[in-house]
């Protein structure tokens, strides 16, 4: 009978795509859209490497933006069959920072950043913001901490021809921001992340210590990565025999607002000496609605196809209201939702997207005074490690058949050596 590694490798030979990424033995850019199964090609790429390539006590990195993308792939790895080894790390971009670079290295460079690590919360992060802007007399309504964090991205040097459109007035807050920060002996994500790559772009020690302990760097969501770490991405490329994989997306790039732009993912893409693969087949949804999704999404040079779901029909309904915002609340808590339960979709299948924060309140306070129960997907603290592993706790509990208490354990095991030398607040998501 054979595993779940060996029946998703045989599934995937008949992707000629999936199959070139997955075989590839230098450094890969996948372009890869919704449903494509991405996924399970990081996963069995990675497999494959630890399996097959990389021999103790050598090890890979696999690193993405967030701590439920981080989950993902682990999960996924376990079901290939994967066992806890030395020098694997499968985390968070601001995690591998930390732990392989800022606590190993920073106090050999006298890089201005204190151990251990004073990670600035998000209210007081908004404070320091509004007094400089204060004291600068800069209207608070032309700038917000989006714009300073995007600008503060944008500075840092390298090799990367990427140019954006500068703010001047960003920079001067930003400048001004960071200077409070190292003040106060704190840093922010953003900072994290800028200290890393400065120390890998400019000790050839620091490189040639990562080399030496991961032949591969596995990057997932690239196209959310931003400036510094597509630095960082590029150094490692260029200056060490580290062999880079990535996997993204240009047209789900969300962080924009930090910095983060598709075109990085499209420039690694068509840099000379690495490998560029396209997964375009869709194995989620039906040709209708991946049609819908590139017309939504004015992408008219892809060329996704339904790889499933092949004689299914998708139905789109318009509903046009004529006032403002709230009767559209009404209209799909009075109306959308009453018929998909008539239809036996239950609740938990039906999604509701709009449009920024205080649309997700409004019409969240519709479905109260209707009593429809629902879930708002806003609240970064609930996809923290600390959350994330107290709610496979309770699962535990309720059923240890839903996870085994090693894997609890070695989580909690993980949290605290990945990320020694750091003091953690309560907005320490990453």
């Amino acid at each position: 009978m054979m595993d779940l590694y060996t029946i998703k490798l045989e599934q995937i030979k008949r992707d000629p795509d999936q199959y070139a990424a997955f075989k590839s033995n230098m450094s890969t850019v996948v372009k890869a859209g919704p449903g494509s199964g991405k996924t399970t090609v990081l996963s069995l790429k990675i497999m494959h490497l630890l399996k097959e390539k990389i021999k103790e006590p050598r090890g890979l990195a696999c690193i993405t933006y967030s701590n439920e993308a981080a989950k993902e792939f682990t999960n996924r790895l376990k079901t290939f069959g994967y066992q806890k080894r030395q020098n694997v790390v499968l985390d968070t971009v601001h995690s591998f920072c930390i732990s392989e670079v800022i606590v190993p290295f920073s106090n050999l460079y006298g890089v201005a950043v204190s151990l251990p690590l004073n990670i600035i919360t998000k209210s007081d992060k908004a404070q320091l913001f509004k007094e400089i802007l204060e004291e600068r007399g800069i209207d608070k309504r032309s700038l917000n901490v989006e714009a300073m964090d995007k600008e503060r991205n944008q500075q840092i040097g390298g090799i990367s021809f990427i140019e954006t459109e500068p703010n001047d007035t960003a920079r001067e807050v930003a400048i001004e921001y960071e200077n409070r920060l190292r003040e106060r002996y704190q840093v922010d994500f953003i900072e994290i992340i800028k200290c890393a790559t400065t120390l890998i772009k400019e000790q050839e020690y620091v490189r040639r210590c990562l080399e030496a302990k991961f032949p591969w760097i596995l990057i997932d969501e690239y196209q959310d990565l931003g400036k510094p770490l597509h630095e960082m991405v590029l150094t490692l490329f260029h200056k060490t025999n580290i062999k880079i994989f990535a996997v993204g997306d240009p047209d789900q790039s969300i962080y924009g607002f930090q910095g983060a732009v598709p075109d990085y993912l499209l420039e690694l893409y068509d840099t000379p000496n690495i490998m560029s693969v396209d997964l375009k087949t869709n194995y989620r949804s039906n040709q209708e609605i991946i049609d819908a999704a590139a017309i939504a999404l004015n992408m008219d040079d892809r060329e996704y196809k339904a790889g499933t779901r092949l004689n299914e029909k998708a139905e789109f309904h318009f509903i046009t209201c004529e006032a403002e915002m709230d009767e559209q609340y009404q209209y799909v808590v009075n109306n959308i939702i009453p018929d998909c339960l008539t239809k036996n979709i239950p609740l938990e299948e039906i999604c509701v997207l709009v449009g920024n924060g205080s649309h997700v309140k409004a019409i969240s306070n519709v479905m109260n005074e209707a009593n429809i129960p629902h879930y708002l997907s806003k609240y970064e603290f609930l996809k923290s490690k600390m959350i994330v592993w107290m709610k496979d706790c309770a699962s535990w509990i309720l059923d240890n058949s839903s996870t085994s208490f090693n894997d609890l354990s070695d989580f909690w095991i993980n949290i605290l050596s990945s990320h020694n030398g750091v003091k953690w607040t309560p907005s320490s998501r990453h």
